[in-house]
């Protein structure tokens, strides 16, 4: 039964229903591609001349975000789902905080009550003469172990999901300090690109200005 929960609370975390995990191979196509991050095409107002129609093909307003680093990876190990927000800006994954501290907390909980349930009622059971409060009293201590059982279950299951979401912070939070860094130190060489039409030659024409 453990194992049984452990399996299906990890596979409802690796999904990515719900807190938008991707998979390492999406992952990386997620953050914005450096060889046009700066010069991607994108048209604007045409502007009269005397060479006819011309309009610019480079939008250098074109900027990448990134969230927080490896060190959310810190913030989701003591608050489940907050640091993970932090590096993928999705909201769901605030969501992972009152799960993992009810799944903890609850199972904690749900192992001790039932532990000292079942402990009671088995020392009840080995005093108690009546043939019928024993029937009644042993059923009250396998009541107690199964909920002790439970307990353990969501524990396991709890922390399990804590431990892999804290992973993929740092995951997301690496990928988001890699492209970063290299932002940082992308020099575009493209100054600028403009497209051009002359309606009397009925010719196009591209112009192209590389910073060497």
């Amino acid at each position: 039964m453990i194992m049984k929960s452990f399996i299906a609370i990890f596979l409802l975390a690796s999904s990515g229903v719900l807190f938008g995990f991707d998979t390492p191979t999406k992952l990386e196509n997620n953050f914005v591609n450096f060889a046009m991050q700066k010069d991607r095409p994108f048209p604007m107002k045409n502007n009269r001349s005397i060479w006819g129609n011309q309009f610019s093909l480079l939008n250098a307003s074109v900027e990448p975000t990134y969230g927080k680093g490896k060190s959310a990876a810190l913030i989701s190990l003591a608050a489940p789902g907050v640091g993970l927000y932090m590096a993928n800006k999705n909201k769901l994954s605030l969501a992972l905080l009152p799960l993992c501290y009810g799944l903890v907390g609850g199972g904690a909980y749900m192992m001790s009550s039932g532990k000292t349930e079942a402990e009671d009622a088995y020392a009840n059971y080995l005093v108690e003469k009546n043939p019928a409060l024993q029937d009644e009293l042993l059923e009250a201590a396998d009541l107690g172990a199964e909920k002790n059982l439970r307990g353990q279950q969501y524990l396991i299951g709890g922390l399990s999901l804590w431990a892999f979401q804290t992973v993929w912070t740092f995951v997301y939070g690496h990928y988001n300090d890699k492209y970063r860094k290299r932002n940082a130190n992308w020099n575009n060489p493209i100054t600028s690109v403009y497209g051009g039409y002359d309606p009397i030659t009925n010719t196009t024409s591209l112009n192209l200005t590389l910073k060497l």
